[in-house]
């Protein structure tokens, strides 16, 4: 029941802040969301709002949200899907540049 509620109220927190444009807080509510999916057993829904929230942090380049993402992700993917997903993310900030970026993708890999 208490699960079922922090779902319910990270929602309406996730919409909320979606319709006021404010990226950031998106980001934090939708962390919170998946950690409430996370404790009520669902971790394919948890898993599918940490990767709203990524996609949503990249927009805003707020590399804390994105680390503490990755961090998460880490912890609900298997070793080798793990590795992949930092992979990729390693190879889109090297797209962009951002090297810093990706040596943390990559440290977080390995």
């Amino acid at each position: 029941e208490d699960a079922d509620t922090a779902v319910h109220y990270a929602k309406d927190a996730v919409e909320l802040y979606r319709s006021l444009g404010n990226k950031l807080e998106e980001v934090v509510a939708r962390r919170v969301l998946a950690q409430a999916f996370e404790k009520d057993r669902m971790a394919s829904l948890a898993l599918d709002q940490v990767q709203c929230a990524l996609a949503t942090a990249h927009e805003t380049g707020h590399r804390t949200h994105i680390l503490g993402l990755l961090d998460y992700l880490m912890k609900l993917h298997s070793s080798q899907k793990a590795f992949s997903f930092m992979e990729q993310e390693a190879e889109r900030a090297r797209k962009i540049d951002d090297f810093y970026m990706q040596a943390e993708a990559l440290r977080r890999g390995v």
